[in-house]
């Protein structure tokens, strides 16, 4: 985990804060930036790292704050981005998606189990 914060079972109020607080950060250095495809995917992939972190919960008032403003962001820059930095921006809307999904997705095992199910058809 990088930069002291906590796994996301263990998240506290003020881990959460931060956390909120970095992603707005992130969002505001992507705009921020003028159009160099090295700089732009640089500060996605500290979006990604953040957004990683970040828990899929129905209570999470403040991240459904800063979500939306984070996507607005990344579908500005798909329209205008070479192939590689489209690729990196639909990772972190698949991160998003995942976020304010209304279920949580299937844990690793059951994926395995879903996709080999799937294989066999």
């Amino acid at each position: 985990m990088s930069e002291n914060l906590a796994p996301d079972y263990v998240f506290s109020e003020e881990a959460e804060e931060q956390l909120n607080t970095r992603v707005i950060q992130a969002r505001k250095a992507i705009l921020e930036l003028s159009y160099i495809n090295e700089e732009v995917l640089q500060e996605l992939d500290k979006l990604e790292d953040l957004l990683s972190k970040v828990r899929q919960e129905k209570e999470r008032d403040e991240m459904k704050k800063v979500l939306p403003l984070a996507k607005k962001v990344l579908v500005r820059l798909l329209g205008q981005g070479e192939m590689d930095v489209k690729i990196s921006l639909t990772s972190r809307l698949t991160e998003i998606m995942r976020i304010t999904a209304p279920n949580e997705p299937l844990k690793d095992d059951n994926m395995k189990i879903e996709w080999h199910s799937a294989s066999l058809r």
